[in-house]
């Protein structure tokens, strides 16, 4: 097997080896990255152990590594480079306002001309039937439409992982709740 090493944000715990040489189990929380013999590197942040307020979504490019929450208002925001940035590097979006009624709230990756193949987007049903959408490869924008009664509710989240460290790499899951009675149509949708 290849060496694996695992150092937190503060280097205080390290594994090297070239396998599993133990049953201990090794637990890490906080900010990670991983390095694999061949030189690809990876982070991730526990999102329980963050300990920072989520920032507000807004009409700009999203930052790696960062939590966000939601606002009502319509909003464009954009999604960086994923070769600019490491594969394990995230963007995360919890929805604890729900979008206004026809208000749309769109995420595009700008340098990148489409999200990882197999991204998802999901409706989770209500008064209707369920909805998904998976990204084919000219896909590069993610929409979700508030309705009174349908897309756009609180507990909505949005997550991308930089899965290669390269153009196209970031998959995006996205699920969105109904609010109201759920039963407008899904609206989410990649294109």
């Amino acid at each position: 097997m290849p060496a694996i090493e695992i150092t937190d944000a503060k280097g205080l715990v390290q594994v090297t080896g070239t396998g599993v040489t133990s049953a201990s189990a090794v637990t890490v929380s906080g900010a990670t990255t991983v390095t694999h013999a061949d030189g690809l590197k990876g982070s991730k942040t526990l999102q329980s152990v963050a300990n920072v307020a989520p920032t507000l979504i807004s009409a700009t490019a999203l930052s790696v590594n960062t939590y966000y929450k939601s606002i009502a208002a319509s909003t464009a925001m954009t999604i960086p480079s994923a070769a600019a940035s490491n594969i394990g590097d995230f963007i995360s979006v919890y929805y604890v306002t729900a979008i206004g009624n026809g208000n749309a709230h769109t995420y595009t990756t700008t340098t990148d001309t489409a999200f990882a193949l197999g991204s998802t987007a999901t409706r989770i049903g209500g008064g209707v039937a369920s909805k998904g959408d998976l990204s084919v490869a000219a896909d590069n924008v993610l929409t979700i439409t508030g309705h009174t009664n349908g897309d756009g509710g609180m507990g909505t989240t949005v997550r991308l992982v930089n899965v290669t460290g390269a153009t196209n790499g970031w998959a995006i899951e996205a699920i969105t709740t109904n609010q109201g009675s759920g039963a407008q149509a899904g609206t989410i949708a990649f294109s």
